[in-house]
């Protein structure tokens, strides 16, 4: 019997390029699909809303809350853009990123993943004027954040601060927020950080809302059509009262 070579490896025993690349993808799938998160969307995040009313951790984290979970939403944030794992001035949000007044508000990011030379990316906010308002939110957080530490009032400091007087942390938002969800009956693991920008997505779908839009708001690739579509403010502020209402 004449000895056949496997046709799926090399001379040295790897497997093809083909193969491996299979093979890697399958397995990328098969671990996506064990920690499949589920979308927060508008009416999810009305309920955690109304249920950090004050007293469920406190009237501080419960505004600290909100406000970041708001601002989350509608800016189609990713978890690294407003939480941190070691605070670092140079590129997580500090109070000289936001700019807020009494319909509108803007955040730098100065830093983001599609923002691959770091020039810097504006989140625009307004009002929704329901209890999802990402501006309300944030001016009753500010409120408390002033009350609370008006020693960490510097432009450099961070912009969402937890009562301990450090940046807002992933593991921190992530715990609590999975506690609100639990408190529903619902299976809270199932959620992390990334369900808000997944939940924002489809939300804007559900609304109507243009692709085009949609792209633009979350900034994903690719970002061609950027050069010849400009978005107005008013089309923006129509597109949060639309989400709010799904």
């Amino acid at each position: 019997m004449i000895g056949r070579t496997d046709p799926l490896r090399r001379s040295n025993g790897t497997w093809n390029f083909s193969v491996s690349t299979l093979l890697k993808t399958a397995e990328k799938f098969n671990s996506q699909s064990q920690h499949h998160r589920l979308p927060i969307c508008s009416k999810l995040l009305s309920r955690i809303s109304h249920k950090l009313n004050g007293s469920f951790f406190g009237i501080y984290w419960d505004s600290l809350l909100r406000a970041s979970l708001c601002c989350a939403f509608y800016g189609f944030l990713r978890l690294g853009e407003f939480t941190v794992n070691k605070f670092n001035a140079s590129r997580n949000l500090t109070l000289s990123d936001m700019h807020i007044n009494r319909n509108s508000a803007t955040f730098l990011l100065k830093r983001s993943k599609t923002d691959r030379c770091n020039y810097g990316v504006y989140i625009r906010y307004y009002c929704t004027n329901n209890c999802l308002c990402p501006i309300n939110h944030l001016h009753t957080y500010i409120k408390h954040r002033s009350k609370l530490f008006g020693h960490l009032s510097s432009n450099s400091s961070p912009l969402f601060i937890m009562p301990t007087g450090r940046a807002l942390t992933r593991t921190e938002f992530v715990k609590r927020l999975r506690e609100v969800i639990s408190s529903f009956g619902i299976n809270s693991p199932l959620y992390s950080g990334h369900s808000l920008r997944i939940g924002a997505a489809s939300t804007a779908a559900k609304a109507g809302l243009p692709i085009y839009l949609i792209k633009i708001l979350g900034r994903w690739s690719s970002e061609a059509y950027r050069r010849y579509i400009s978005v107005s403010s008013s089309t923006i502020s129509n597109a949060f009262v639309l989400m709010s209402k799904i």
